[in-house]
């Protein structure tokens, strides 16, 4: 049996580092915070309001920075869980001058995720893209035996693969904005930005105050 780790922080305060690239053309972003352990009643509904925000090309925000605004070539967020805690993580890599304008549209999806439910079409979407994803991926043994063993190291049961499909189907809009009221507000967010804080500095600075990487 795999030994028992001590339970990770579920909240931190929040800190913004800049790491400086000498003469970058890019700003790579990642927001992010502690979050929550696979075992947790929260992890799947979680998930799902991660796949909506930035799982897959559709996702709100890959849409918005890449296919609306032309920000970035691919914008992801999503959580990540692990046997005693885990995390949510949000990023993409952007152009120098919209360097701050890519944090606002990352927090505004933040916002409009919690502040409405998600329509009926999209979240449908998103949950036969999630579970059309796992039934593929296991279909063959190995991959059965992969996922069971990954389930097995972050505490999870052997029947948790068969239950796993029917689980998302039953996440309605009301979870879904739930989730990310509890764990995708902007203000419990840290931010990573490395860049060259000549070329985006000021930019910043509506985000808080960014101290150099040590």
């Amino acid at each position: 049996e795999a030994p028992e780790t001590p339970a990770t922080r579920r909240q931190a305060t929040p800190s913004h580092v800049l790491l400086q690239r000498d003469g970058s053309v890019q700003s790579t972003l990642r927001i992010g915070s502690p979050a929550i352990a696979a075992t947790d009643p929260d992890y799947l509904p979680a998930g799902l309001a991660g796949t909506v925000l930035g799982g897959g090309f559709s996702s709100r925000g890959n849409q918005n920075l890449r296919e609306a605004k032309g920000y970035t070539y691919g914008a992801s967020a999503g959580f990540s869980p692990a046997r005693a805690g885990g995390r949510f993580q949000a990023g993409a890599d952007v152009r120098n001058e919209v360097t701050g304008a890519s944090l606002k549209e990352f927090f505004h999806e933040f916002e409009r995720l919690a502040s409405e439910p998600v329509p009926a079409q999209e979240l449908e979407d998103t949950k036969r893209y999630v579970a059309g994803g796992y039934m593929i991926s296991n279909q063959l043994q190995g991959a059965v035996a992969v996922t069971l063993a990954s389930n097995w190291l972050v505490g999870l049961p052997p029947e948790y693969l068969g239950t796993y499909v029917d689980k998302i189907r039953q996440v309605d809009a009301a979870t879904v904005q739930r989730m990310a009221g509890k764990y995708l507000r902007p203000d419990q967010q840290s931010i990573v930005v490395v860049g060259d804080a000549a070329a985006i500095a000021e930019q910043l600075k509506a985000y808080g105050t960014f101290t150099p990487a040590e």
